[in-house]
């Protein structure tokens, strides 16, 4: 437990140019404490994130992500594994993403926005999360997106997006604000 960032795993770089740390996680399981970002997981600026395997579990903080936040030029690829049950009283209950989340394939479920918005995953203004396998599923957003709310852009070509809930917004699975100037959805498959 922590109030900076990253509760159990905290990945860093020199600078925004420099290359940052790169976790690869095979399988396992890495159990979220309580952090101000990251309950989990903290992938900072220019840091690499694959999730190959394993369980990423629980978490909370008290402004974004849950389980991991995913920040500035950080890169996360989801392969295969289970982020799982991340809570946060702002954005984002297992992913708040400020960077790049690629998901190819495992599982997102189970986060909660106590207080906002993305249930399961946050996309912040002029962020990408492409889609092209897995499963986000179960998520809870008190405003919207109970599995996934963008501001960013979003594209999904294959994979599942089910069962989100929202109780006082919109969007139980999906929620993109198109008012701002890159909130974009685009959907395939």
């Amino acid at each position: 437990t922590t109030e900076g960032l990253g509760a159990a795993v905290y990945l860093n770089a020199k600078s925004d140019t420099a290359a940052g740390g790169i976790f690869n996680l095979y399988g396992g399981t890495i159990n979220g404490g309580h952090a101000k970002n990251g309950g989990a997981i903290y992938a900072n600026t220019s840091s690499t994130l694959n999730i190959y395997g394993g369980n990423v579990s629980g978490g909370t903080s008290v402004n974004a992500g849950g389980c991991t936040f995913v920040n500035s030029s950080a890169v996360c690829t989801i392969y295969g594994g289970t982020l799982t049950g991340g809570s946060t009283a702002k954005n984002g209950g297992c992913i708040y993403l400020n960077g790049k989340l690629y998901m190819k394939g495992g599982t997102v479920q189970g986060g909660e926005s106590t207080g906002n918005y993305g249930g399961n995953i946050y996309v912040a203004a002029n962020k990408i999360f492409e889609m092209t396998g897995g499963t986000v599923t179960g998520g809870k957003a008190k405003l919207g997106g109970g599995n996934i709310s963008a501001i960013g852009k979003v594209t999904i070509s294959n994979g599942e997006v089910s069962n989100g809930v929202v109780s006082a917004g919109g969007g139980g699975n999906l929620l993109v604000d198109v008012t701002k100037t890159d909130g974009v959805i685009t959907a395939a498959g």
